[in-house]
């Protein structure tokens, strides 16, 4: 677990817009892996002082000064295991205590919700323990990271459960490509698109969530949001037809079966331009 400089990016941008830091808590204690140099570029680019000095080697180099650099009064690290110290100990496989609800100005996951078997008790713990008005920010595999965790997240995910219906607000869903050329792009809302959006990528592609708590509600189970389009007609007017498949499609199946399969892989490669991160309905470059 460790904090990277995209993800320091995005906590000191949400420092200088004005979030609170006073009382935060980290899934994990949290390792800082950047530079001095990195650090003060980044502040700077903010217009934020900075005297902090990372500490070295990595990976001991806890991010307790960054976050007491950021306006942090309250600090809480939340882990299963105790060997790194943390103070609060739990198994977020389980709820979590009524104590640790609407606490935090800030609820910060850097790459632990995916090692969790439980993943919706997991997540709607976060929700939880933010306070409203405080912010929940998480980042979290999402492509090419098979094997890593239990988990690979998709950016509707976030969309879809940090919604309205669930006391929330999704700020931002950042997907960065950890390629040499290192490129970031905003991803858009299936759900403002109205459709549904499919990414294969060449490199491990990670996901950094910003959601803010603006009402505490009973926490519901989310619908993917084109299945959620579906129901909604099904108990309307008109059922939904789901998978079409094309004549020229069933006739070259039937046919020619390796054909079929070779033409199915190219379908959902990266060689289709749709599914790729250069999809501009889908992404935005920053």
């Amino acid at each position: 677990m460790g904090i990277e400089y995209d993800m320091a990016d995005v906590l000191i941008r949400l420092r200088s817009e004005g979030a609170s830091f006073d009382r935060i808590v980290t899934l994990g204690r949290q390792n800082y892996i950047g530079t001095a140099k990195g650090t003060r570029a980044l502040f700077k680019k903010y217009g934020l002082p900075c005297n902090w000095v990372p500490p070295n080697p990595y990976p001991h180099n806890f991010a307790d000064g960054l976050f007491q650099a950021l306006g942090a009064k309250d600090l809480q690290s939340l882990d299963i295991d105790s060997q790194e110290v943390p103070t609060l100990v739990h198994d977020l496989n389980q709820p979590v205590p009524e104590t640790f609800c609407n606490r935090f100005d800030l609820v910060l996951d850097a790459g632990t919700l995916e090692h969790i078997f439980n993943i919706s008790q997991a997540l709607f713990n976060c929700m939880r323990m933010v306070r409203v008005g405080g912010k929940l920010v998480i980042d979290g595999p999402v492509n090419n990271c098979m094997g890593h965790g239990f988990f690979q997240f998709s950016p509707e995910l976030f969309f879809t459960l940090f919604s309205a219906a669930n006391g929330f607000r999704t700020d931002t869903v950042t997907v960065i490509e950890h390629s040499p050329r290192h490129r970031v792009f905003e991803a858009v809302s299936p759900d403002h698109a109205k459709r549904r959006f499919e990414t294969t990528t060449f490199w491990k592609t990670t996901a950094i969530c910003v959601a803010t708590k603006v009402a505490d509600v009973p926490l519901r189970w989310p619908q993917q949001s084109d299945y959620a389009g579906a129901f909604v007609q099904l108990a309307g007017h008109r059922p939904h037809e789901f998978h079409r498949t094309r004549w020229v499609e069933r006739f070259i199946a039937e046919n020619f079966p390796k054909l079929a399969i070779s033409l199915k892989a190219l379908k959902f490669s990266a060689l289709r331009r749709s599914l790729r991160l250069g999809n501009r309905t889908a992404f935005k470059r920053k």
